[in-house]
């Protein structure tokens, strides 16, 4: 098994939590971003219910879906967990990554307060892994007048993240190394 804290030379299993086959961060810029990406393979997907995580699947052609986060969250072949979710269960569901060993990459703002943000570096800090607090704003650059209509402002920003595989700004064990 690798260091979630080593940067592999294979690609990364992918699993977001907080897809909609239609509308979201996860549908509109990440799932494009990393489908651009080869160093990146989009594995499973979690929604909020089972009807909804079986049609993002069909929309995205991801076979392993499921309403559960913690079924996602245990599988091997997953390296790296994206949540897409709104604020409140950021915390439930990066505790619940971490904890099963996943690098996390989770849009901002990390947490409802410091408190919350303060206990998710530290688990993270505390089984050394990679964390990442998605700033899609942040990271975006203008697009060109002259950009193609299918690749937006949006996707851009997100492919960059991605792209760098280790994006600013970083929370936990990984933010103290880039000091």
């Amino acid at each position: 098994m690798t260091s979630a804290l080593a940067k592999p030379e294979s690609t990364l299993g992918v699993g977001i939590i907080g897809v909609s086959p239609d509308r979201g961060w996860a549908a509109i810029a990440h799932i494009p971003a990393l489908r651009a990406l080869p160093s990146y393979e989009i594995r499973a997907l979690s929604a909020h219910s089972a009807e909804s995580a079986r049609a993002a699947g069909e929309v995205f052609g991801v076979s392993a879906v499921f309403s559960d986060h913690e079924q996602l969250v245990a599988r091997p072949d997953i390296d790296v967990v994206a949540v897409t979710v709104r604020v409140p269960h950021h915390r439930e569901l990066v505790t619940a990554a971490l904890t099963a060993g996943k690098a996390v990459y989770c849009e901002w703002p990390l947490g409802r307060d410091l408190d919350d943000a303060r206990a998710m570096a530290a688990l993270a800090t505390g089984h050394g892994l990679r964390t990442v607090v998605g700033l899609q704003a942040r990271q975006a650059r203008q697009a060109p007048a002259s950009s193609s209509k299918s690749c937006s402002a949006t996707d851009t920003s997100a492919r960059s993240c991605w792209a760098r595989r280790v994006p600013p700004p970083l929370f936990g064990s990984a933010a103290k190394r880039a000091r």
